[in-house]
């Protein structure tokens, strides 16, 4: 079966586009998978972030409180107050961002060393009153323990999501160079395609124009032999 010039340009274009569409869709979905994977790795340095800045709160309220009694300037109290309200909003935040079931576990376990630690900071800024150092002393000294277990908590925290940043950042950028690589395939393929169909319509129509020419060779010749039968 023989097609026709108009067909035979109809199914190359068709072709071409056919190519265009596939490889449109595929680029779509590995740019999808690469912002994926992009915010996956932002959200975990979100998560970063917020752990790093829980253990700066626990700090500010211990040395806010210590800072009240030693000195009794307000500013120390302010730093206390401020960092006993910063830390519960912190670990929901926390909370609400990881989804992996170990790190609810050790947040589970840091929440109630959280509120003993902040007790006892609370019982520092009340010894005030009392100015006993004996009991800040003691007081000081029953925190270390505790302060202890918080960093280990965070630390462990923090271990888990640097793992998880090296693995999604890796995943980022295996998706990155995936969809460059299917864009530049895909885009060579459709370059490929649409020249190949120009090439085959050119020479479609160079078979074309040679048998009209071939064709108005033979009509000429044979007027010529007609023109000198008739003369003889």
């Amino acid at each position: 079966m023989r097609f026709s010039l108009g067909q035979k340009i109809g199914s190359g274009f068709a072709v071409a586009l056919l190519a265009l569409s596939v490889s449109g869709v595929v680029s779509y979905r590995s740019t999808t998978n690469l912002l994926a994977h992009s915010q996956w790795v932002d959200h975990t340095h979100e998560v970063l972030r917020n752990v790093r800045s829980l253990l700066t709160s626990v700090l500010d309220a211990e040395i806010g409180a210590r800072g009240y009694y030693l000195t009794r300037e307000d500013s120390n109290l302010e730093t206390y107050r401020a960092a006993k309200e910063q830390i519960p909003a912190t670990v929901r935040t926390i909370r609400a961002l990881i989804t992996d079931p170990s790190q609810q576990r050790r947040l589970d376990v840091l929440e109630p060393l959280l509120s003993e630690k902040l007790a006892m900071t609370k019982e520092i800024v009340e010894l005030r009153r009392e100015q006993s150092l004996a009991t800040f002393i003691r007081l000081v000294q029953a925190q270390q323990p505790v302060m202890q277990q918080i960093r280990n908590a965070i630390s462990e925290m923090k271990k888990e999501e640097l793992g998880l940043l090296a693995q999604r950042e890796e995943e980022a950028k295996a998706s990155g160079k995936t969809a460059i690589a299917i864009i530049i395939l895909a885009s060579g393929l459709a370059m490929l395609l649409v020249s190949l169909s120009s090439f085959v319509i050119r020479r479609e129509m160079l078979k074309r124009q040679r048998a009209e020419e071939m064709q108005r060779a033979e009509g000429e010749e044979l007027e010529r032999r007609s023109t000198k039968l008739e003369a003889a």
